[in-house]
């Protein structure tokens, strides 16, 4: 109970004994108020402390209710979902969200060998339209390439494909592992609503399901935080927002 709620209750307590005294103590006592009024004078304070009493404990259910509901958004914040997703799935669902997509898209590629069109007309498509599905989101696109002598072809490909459009980046990244499966980890973001973990087990398509899309807040900024620490901050820029970075290849690693 609140101080003041406190002080107001006492108050009426106070009121409802003066009222008891001016009924009950003897007739030679000192009294202020003629005989009866003492009745009345109580049963108003013990009225106004029951009142009291029950505005009070609204009041606190009240905000036990608002407690558990801001508990209840604070918990929410950092629930996220799991969905396991097949390679031909993920290319009828990410180039959508590319589309929809309004402030940021981090994408990464890190095969040693460039995209196998082969499983889908959904993967078709997406590589055929790739400059179109870029250009036509509003977002801020970064993609970053893991190189290999492979897919030097392939990168140059790209950066020749997006000279010049404003909204894409692109940047190539050298893995410590000469293997097929990289030490770092592809992921793809949409603002911050999406992320994906692509190829968790295995870079080749097979039966198997491949990749995991993520929703939530915080699990997605993990992702973007990861993107922006271990990938691109650690590769060499090709594209900057269109423009070519003519040197990029000086600056690879023996």
């Amino acid at each position: 109970m609140k101080l003041y709620s406190l002080l107001l209750f006492f108050s009426q307590a106070a009121v409802v004994l003066y009222g008891l005294y001016i009924e009950l103590a003897p007739a030679d006592f000192p009294k202020n108020l003629p005989p009866g009024m003492g009745l009345s004078l109580a049963l108003i304070g013990a009225t106004m402390s029951l009142v009291l009493l029950y505005a009070e404990r609204e009041r606190e259910q009240r905000q036990k209710q608002m407690d558990d509901g801001a508990l209840f958004r604070q918990i929410s914040n950092g629930l996220s979902a799991c969905l396991t997703v097949h390679e031909r799935e993920f290319y009828a669902i990410w180039p959508e969200q590319v589309r929809r997509a309004t402030n940021n898209v981090d994408i990464t590629h890190l095969g040693l060998l460039p995209p196998r069109v082969k499983n889908s007309p959904a993967e078709s498509d997406y590589f055929s339209d790739l400059k179109k599905i870029y250009k036509s989101s509003r977002a801020t696109i970064r993609r970053v390439e893991r190189y290999s002598s492979g897919k030097k072809d392939w990168i140059n490909k790209l950066a020749k494909e997006f000279e010049g459009v404003a909204n894409v980046s692109l940047a190539v990244y050298q893995d410590p592992f000469d293997t097929p499966m990289p030490a770092a980890m592809s992921v793809c973001r949409i603002d911050d609503r999406y992320a994906w973990l692509i190829a968790v087990a295995e870079h080749e398509s097979t039966g198997n399901v491949r990749d995991l899309m993520l929703t939530g807040k915080e699990s997605v900024d993990l992702v973007r935080r990861y993107f922006q620490e271990r990938l691109w901050s650690n590769g060499i820029v090709v594209l900057d927002r269109g423009k070519l970075c003519v040197d990029w290849e000086k600056r690879l690693k023996p």
